[in-house]
C-alpha cells in the first residue's frame, strides 16, 4: 500500500470521527517508524497534535512538531483527567494492557487512535512477558493467547481499521450519522445557574443537582454514591457541587480525599471555577487548603480523612481505598459523598459498589445512588469504547443464575484460559466477571497474565454452562539450583510466591525442587455466596 492510500484512509476515518463525535482506531500490524512519521505528518497537515507513547519515551531521529507530546507508556498514569486530540501508540516493543486502557481513554471525540504493532505480534515475547515469566519457564513457553484475542477483537469491532503489512484488511468505516450534543439549559431563576451552566451534559447537570440537593438536605445518617464509567465527568461534578455549598451555612468543615492527591486535581479545578463564578472570596493555602468566611475545605489522605469529623466529605475514586476506611469515613461525616469508576483501566469499581452498598445498608444509612452514563469526551455508543471494554474485559459480569443448585450436576474443570476464550467467549466472560465483582483491583494486566502465563490455569465450578465459582491457579516450584541460589541472595522470582517464602524462611535448598499449585484467586458468584460452593470447588 502506498503512503497516499494510507493518508486517504486516515482522512476518511478522521472525517467520520468528527462527524459523529466518536473516535476511530487504526491498527498497523507491521507498522514501524515510517508509519509513525506518516501519522505525524498527516495530523500536522490538519493543524492537529497528538499524544505519542513509546515503550522508552524516546523517538531517535524523529523531530516532533509543536502540539505533539512524547511520553513512555508507563507515564500515561500521570495523564488521567487530561484530554488529547489524537493518540499514536507504538506497541512494537511492548504491550502492557493497563497502559493501553489508560491511553485510549484520554482521546476525545473526533480523534484517531493509531496503534503500531509488530509483524510478529502473535508470537512476540515482549517486555511484559519477560517481566512476568516465572522460572523454570522460558520465553518459548509463553502462550500468546492475549495477542490472538486482541487481534480478533480489532478485526471484529466497528470503527476499527486494520492494516497488515501494508494491506487494508478492513477500513473501519461505519457511515455514522452526524451527532450534535443537546445543549444544557439551566432556568434563569436558578440561584446556582452560573455553576450549573458549567455542566457539559444533561447527565452531568443532573448529577450536580442531586449532589447539591443531598448536601442541602443533610439527611440523618445519609450517604451518596456516584458511579460512572471513566470519562463521564464525575470528578468535575463533585467539584461543582462542592462549590455550591460555601455560604449556605456556617460553620462548615469540608474535606476531599482520594487514594492519591493527583486523583483529586479535577475536583479542585472545578471547585475553584465554581467559587470564582459565584464570587465567593477564599484563600488557598499549601496542600489544597481552602478557607473562606465560615468554611474550610482541605485535601487529606484517606487515613487522616477517616479520623476527622466532617460536615461534608468527598471521596473520589473510592474503590481504590480500603473498605474499612470507607465505612469509617461514612460514620464520621455528616454528609459523605463517594464516587467511583464502574469500568476502568485499573479494574472494576462494581465490586466496590456491591460490597460497600451492602455495608452501608447493614448499618442503616439513608443511601442515595447517582449513576452517570453519558460520556463527556465523545458521543454515546462510541465504537472504540465498546472495543476497549470487550478487549480488556472491563465490562465482564457473572452469568445469569442457573436456577436451583443441584450439586450432583456441578462440573469442575481445570483448563488453559486462552483455549476456553477461543471456543466460548460467553463462558470466559462470566468466569472473569466473577473476579471483576470480587476483586476491585482486577486489572487488564491480570487478564493478560492469565491468558499468556505458562504457569497459569483457569479452574471453575459450573452448572448448566454457567460458572458459579472461579479459581485462578499458578503452577510453582521445580526450581533449578541456580534459581534457588539467587533466591537465597534476596532475589524475588516472578510467580513463585510459596517456594520463595519456604526457601528464605526454612533455608532448605531442596524445597525449591518441589512442585505445587497455588490458588491465586478464588471467588464465588455474588448471588451464591455463603452456600459452601467455594469449599466444594476446593474439595474437587
Amino acid at each position: 500500500m502506498e503512503h497516499g492510500e494510507i493518508a486517504s484512509l486516515l482522512e476518511r476515518l478522521k472525517e467520520e470521527a468528527e462527524r459523529a463525535f466518536q473516535r476511530r482506531l487504526l491498527a498497523f500490524f507491521g507498522g514501524g517508524q515510517d508509519t509513525l512519521q506518516l501519522s505525524v505528518d498527516f495530523l500536522r497537515s490538519r493543524g492537529e497534535g497528538a499524544l505519542i507513547l513509546t515503550a522508552s519515551g524516546e523517538l531517535p531521529g524523529v523531530k516532533l512538531p509543536e502540539g505533539f507530546s512524547l511520553l513512555a507508556h508507563n507515564e500515561s498514569e500521570k495523564l488521567l483527567g487530561r484530554t488529547y486530540e489524537n493518540l499514536i501508540m507504538d506497541l512494537t516493543e511492548n504491550l502492557v494492557p493497563n497502559d493501553l486502557g489508560r491511553a485510549v481513554g484520554l482521546i476525545k471525540g473526533g480523534g484517531l487512535v493509531l496503534l503500531l504493532l509488530p509483524h510478529d505480534f502473535l508470537s512476540q515475547v515482549n517486555v511484559f512477558h519477560r517481566n512476568t515469566l516465572p522460572p523454570p519457564f522460558t520465553p518459548g513457553d509463553v502462550r500468546h493467547y492475549f495477542a490472538f484475542w486482541l487481534k480478533r477483537t480489532l478485526l471484529e469491532a466497528d470503527g476499527v481499521a486494520v492494516v497488515e503489512d501494508g494491506n487494508v484488511v478492513k477500513d473501519g468505516l461505519t457511515d455514522a450519522e452526524e451527532w450534535v450534543r443537546e445543549p444544557v439549559v439551566v432556568p434563569d431563576g436558578d440561584s446556582l445557574k452560573n455553576i450549573k451552566s458549567l455542566a457539559l451534559t444533561r447527565d452531568q447537570l443532573r448529577a450536580v443537582e442531586e449532589i447539591i440537593f443531598f448536601l442541602q438536605e443533610r439527611p440523618e445518617r445519609g450517604a451518596l454514591i456516584l458511579v460512572a464509567d471513566r470519562g463521564r465527568g464525575k470528578s468535575a461534578a463533585l467539584g461543582l457541587a462542592a462549590a455550591a455549598i460555601p455560604g449556605e451555612r456556617a460553620p462548615l468543615k469540608m474535606a476531599i480525599t482520594s487514594a492519591e492527591r493527583e486523583m483529586a486535581e479535577e475536583v479542585f479545578r472545578f471547585f475553584r471555577r465554581g467559587l470564582n463564578l459565584r464570587g465567593v472570596k477564599y484563600r488557598e493555602g499549601r496542600g489544597n487548603f481552602f478557607e473562606g468566611e465560615g468554611w474550610t475545605l482541605q485535601y487529606l489522605p484517606p487515613p487522616a480523612a477517616s479520623e476527622g469529623r466532617w460536615d461534608v466529605l468527598f471521596v473520589d475514586e473510592a474503590a481504590a481505598i480500603p473498605y474499612r476506611l470507607l465505612l469509617k469515613m461514612a460514620r464520621r461525616a455528616r454528609s459523605p459523598v463517594f464516587s467511583t469508576t464502574i469500568h476502568g483501566y485499573e479494574g472494576s469499581g462494581r465490586s466496590f459498589s456491591v460490597r460497600f452498598i451492602q455495608g452501608l445498608t447493614q448499618e442503616r444509612f439513608d443511601l442515595r445512588k447517582v449513576k452517570m452514563e453519558e460520556p463527556i469526551r465523545y458521543s454515546p455508543d462510541d465504537p472504540v469504547e465498546r472495543w476497549l471494554f470487550r478487549a480488556l474485559m472491563l465490562s465482564a459480569e457473572p452469568g445469569e443464575m442457573p436456577g436451583k443448585i443441584d450439586r450432583r450436576r456441578l462440573r469442575f474443570n481445570v483448563e488453559v484460559a486462552g483455549e476456553v476464550l477461543e471456543r466460548n467467549e460467553e463462558f470466559f466472560r462470566s468466569y472473569f466477571g466473577i473476579f471483576v465483582l470480587a476483586h476491585y483491583k482486577n486489572t487488564p494486566n491480570d487478564l493478560a497474565l492469565l491468558l499468556d502465563g505458562p504457569n497459569q490455569w483457569m479452574a471453575s465450578l459450573s452448572l448448566k454452562g454457567t460458572p458459579l465459582v472461579a479459581l485462578q491457579l499458578a503452577e510453582e516450584g521445580s526450581l533449578s539450583r541456580q534459581v534457588v541460589e539467587k533466591i537465597y541472595s534476596g532475589w524475588i522470582p516472578p510467580g513463585n510466591l510459596i517456594p520463595d517464602c519456604l526457601i528464605k524462611y526454612y533455608r532448605d535448598e531442596s524445597l525449591g525442587g518441589l512442585k505445587g499449585l497455588r490458588i491465586v484467586r478464588i471467588a464465588t458468584h455474588p448471588h451464591l455466596q455463603g452456600r459452601g460452593l467455594g469449599s466444594e470447588a476446593l474439595k474437587r
